[in-house]
């Protein structure tokens, strides 16, 4: 029996829905359709939802990739909303996390996303999620476990 050869449009979409209500809720908001996901960055999100990053199983130190712990609390003084970027960095982190809570179980998602892993020569989830092109090889080895291709 051949297994066909995996590929992006093959990715489970109820997996995809799944995980964007998931980040959605994090952040008490609907996210539906990619046209929220975007209308959400180009906005930015409020500062407290780092805080909900470490509520779901980050380490604070590791989020500075996302945004510094001075510019951070800087921003919550002056009662400013995170950046596109910094918000896009933030869905980034979420979304990855939301995923491997869906194919994995929230109580072993965030282990195998800081354990460093062959597939990543060695590196952790966490570690590639800091850029997009390492964040989309998580998702599509996420996607893959999912699958059943691993």
């Amino acid at each position: 029996m051949q297994h066909s050869e995996f590929t992006p449009e093959k990715a489970n979409k109820g997996v995809s829905a799944r995980v964007m209500a998931r980040v959605g809720s994090i952040l008490h908001i609907g996210l539906k359709t990619p046209l929220d996901v975007v209308r959400v960055s180009r906005e930015g999100i409020v500062t407290s939802a780092v805080d909900l990053l470490v509520d779901q199983g980050f380490n604070r130190r590791d989020l500075d990739w996302i945004i510094p712990l001075r510019t951070l609390t800087h921003r919550r003084e002056k009662g400013q909303k995170l950046t596109t970027d910094e918000t896009e960095r933030w869905l980034r982190a979420a979304k990855i996390s939301a995923l491997a809570q869906e194919v994995l179980g929230a109580d072993k998602a965030m282990a195998w996303l800081n354990k460093p892993r062959k597939v990543f020569d060695g590196l952790s989830a966490m570690e590639l999620i800091k850029t997009e092109p390492g964040a989309s090889l998580v998702e599509e080895t996420l996607i893959q476990l999912d699958e059943g291709y691993f």
